[in-house]
């Protein structure tokens, strides 16, 4: 997990360089569609609103929620209890849930160790970056692992807060217990290729609503 010294566009917080181990998890194909987002919390504030996009300016608690509702419309236990601004993640539910930073990487990565999934290099037929505009969910060839949009079209809300890593080899990492910003990944259709990289890392504070920021769901394996 993160990035080498070697690359030419590394920032300091991209490393060092470490080893992660994680449990089985399982995460959603595409980021969350406004049409699902319609269908769990009877509203939709994607924008532009437009069929088969992936909503948009969705703050960091309102993707926590999305999650809890999707778990109780499907029977599962929500993975977070929510008091106003206090999310605890009650670790051993089995409902839907943001993925960890860490999760997020090895997912994006499938595999590789190059700065994209794609190999060192990433172009406009591989991903929606450099654009004013947002392409339709799944536009752009999946990665190895047949997940959609890893790289550009949107950032992604993580569950864990932001912090420095630690050169230590990791189990389940899920951020520092608390601070100011949660992380995002990905990239977004705004973003230069630079920004799209496995390894970067980006924040923002959680109540932020941006319309190059979404999310996908994950859940635990059990």
């Amino acid at each position: 997990m993160g990035s080498p010294v070697t690359d030419p566009d590394f920032i300091d917080w991209e490393g060092p360089q470490h080893e992660v181990t994680l449990n089985p998890f399982y995460l959603g194909k595409y980021t969350v569609t406004q049409e699902e987002y319609l269908e769990i919390t009877g509203s939709n504030p994607g924008y532009p609103a437009e069929e088969g996009f992936p909503v948009n300016t969705v703050n960091w608690f309102e993707a926590v929620e999305f999650c809890n509702a999707m778990s109780r419309r499907d029977r599962l236990k929500p993975a977070y209890t929510v008091n106003d601004t206090e999310v605890v993640w009650n670790e051993g539910n089995n409902g839907y849930r943001l993925p960890t930073e860490a999760e997020w990487e090895y997912a994006c990565r499938a595999g590789t160790t190059t700065r994209y999934s794609t190999g060192d290099q990433i172009t406009g037929e591989q991903a929606r970056f450099r654009s004013d505009s947002q392409a339709p969910s799944g536009s752009f060839p999946p990665n190895p692992w047949g997940l959609y949009d890893m790289h550009g079209n949107l950032y992604e809300w993580c569950w864990d807060w932001y912090g420095l890593y630690s050169a230590e080899p990791q189990q389940n990492p899920r951020g520092p217990e608390s601070g100011t910003q949660r992380i995002i990944r990905g990239g977004s259709a705004a973003s230069m290729e630079r920004h799209l990289r496995s390894a970067v890392r980006s924040r923002v504070e959680p109540n932020i609503r941006n319309v190059n920021l979404g999310f996908r769901i994950a859940r635990n394996i059990k």
